[in-house]
């Protein structure tokens, strides 16, 4: 070590570590100072976070993120931050200010676990006071017995229901308020998109996820060979460019002066 004395200064003690010559450390026990004052702490403040950590919430026990004494799980720290920040920005929107109809309808296109959506569900239903009902769409039928699996188990009632079908070709009871698609697989993103702006729904949270469409017909395009070239590069202008492509297809979507029941997305290319 580039020292031979460490020093730390708590509320309780002083301890002072000496380093001999020989490598041995010496570790020294003393009373604090008299009259040392306590460390203002009125800076630290408790974050306000939409599901806290510092009581029970039987939704987080039951995914398994806290445990029988509400505490959170060490491993599950990261599924417990992105739950909350999921929820600050579903609430950073505004978009549930202006919903006067209850029960507020969420739709998740490509649902696949859901636990993003049912944190959704639970935080409006129990914290908010803003009862909701949820359908949950995705093509993937092992997924579907599990989110239904699920809810049962956790004592949901009929207003949260899961349905096994291509987001294109599903149709709510009623038309949605919120429309969710949480990495959607390839271009369920574009029919997720189109379908929400088809049924008028007031907020549309979509987290875009693969580029395979587009990432594929980049093969056929000769101008961009030197950048096709570093895998990187390519992945990143199919991102960018499938992006572009959503924001003006959805523009020219919301913009339409009607919207038949037969449109569907059209499909990117790269020319």
């Amino acid at each position: 070590m580039p020292f031979n004395s460490i020093q730390v200064e708590t509320t309780a003690e002083t301890l002072r570590v000496q380093i001999t010559k020989t490598g041995r450390a010496i570790l020294h026990h003393d009373a604090p100072p008299a009259g040392a004052a306590l460390p203002d702490l009125a800076h630290d403040r408790h974050k306000a976070l939409p599901l806290p950590d510092d009581r029970p919430d039987a939704f987080l026990q039951a995914i398994g993120v806290m445990d029988a004494k509400g505490r959170v799980r060490p491993r599950m720290r990261d599924k417990f931050r992105q739950v909350n920040e999921f929820l600050k920005l579903l609430e950073h929107t505004g978009a549930l200010e202006g919903i006067a109809h209850t029960p507020v309808r969420l739709v998740d296109c490509g649902c696949g676990s859901a636990y993003l959506t049912l944190a959704a569900y639970h935080y409006l239903n129990d914290v908010r006071g803003m009862p909701a009902t949820l359908d949950g769409v995705d093509v993937d039928a092992q997924l579907i017995a599990k989110s239904r699996a699920q809810v049962q188990a956790m004592g949901l009632d009929a207003r949260v229901c899961f349905y096994r079908s291509a987001i294109i070709d599903y149709e709510p009871d009623a038309p949605p308020d919120i429309v969710l698609a949480l990495h959607a697989c390839d271009t369920a993103t574009d029919e997720a998109l189109a379908q929400g702006i088809k049924w008028g729904a007031r907020l549309i949270l979509a987290v875009p996820c693969c580029h395979h469409h587009l990432h594929r017909q980049l093969e056929r395009a000769p101008p961009f060979a030197p950048v096709l070239r570093e895998g990187i590069l390519k992945k990143r202008l199919a991102d960018i460019l499938t992006d572009t492509f959503r924001g003006w297809r959805c523009a020219s979507w919301a913009t339409a002066p009607t919207w038949s029941s037969s449109c569907r997305p059209s499909t990117p290319t790269a020319t």
